[in-house]
């Protein structure tokens, strides 16, 4: 008797869930490029405390962010988060495609910093996409304090290039 062969079901396409912030910065977009794409810059303005180290902007490098998880003592060891570089576009976009690290289990997240020449300026936003896969009980939470957290250092990344400092340690 001949086997036939069901296809598989279809799941439906699960939804994605991202958080996006964006500030206008008065200068040029290579200017706010080199802020977003440089580690020592970065490491200024994006979560101050925390330490970037990206050795090759390519796509398919591996970037490094050691995140401060204590910021009452920050001699304190930091959370070591590795990423691959999913899109370096000149002036334009940075991605970075998150591996998956057992501090945030099933946590499968892509940071993308997108500029945009606008008025003069530069447009810089930041986009995060993969929320679907933090656990449902501690999305919210999640979304809140990133969110925060952008605007924050949206805040300093203007103050950094505008004025030589950041607003928010």
């Amino acid at each position: 008797k001949e086997k036939v062969k069901m296809p598989e079901s279809t799941k439906k396409e699960q939804e994605t869930i991202s958080i996006s912030r964006s500030i206008w910065i008065n200068a040029p977009v290579e200017k706010a490029w080199e802020a977003v794409s440089n580690s020592e810059m970065l490491t200024k303005w994006y979560s101050p405390g925390s330490i970037w180290k990206i050795p090759d902007l390519k796509e398919g490098a591996t970037a490094e962010f050691h995140l401060m998880t204590n910021y009452e003592d920050p001699q304190a060891e930091k959370t070591l988060l590795t990423a691959k570089i999913e899109k370096a576009e000149l002036n334009k976009t940075l991605s970075f495609r998150w591996n998956e690290n057992p501090s945030f289990p099933g946590m499968l997240l892509v940071t993308n910093f997108v500029l945009e020449e606008e008025n003069g300026g530069t447009k810089v936003t930041i986009y995060e996409t993969g929320y679907e896969t933090v656990r449902e009980e501690e999305r919210q939470m999640w979304l809140d304090g990133v969110g925060e957290g952008y605007t924050a250092a949206l805040e300093n990344l203007k103050f950094l290039i505008e004025k030589g400092e950041i607003l928010h340690q």
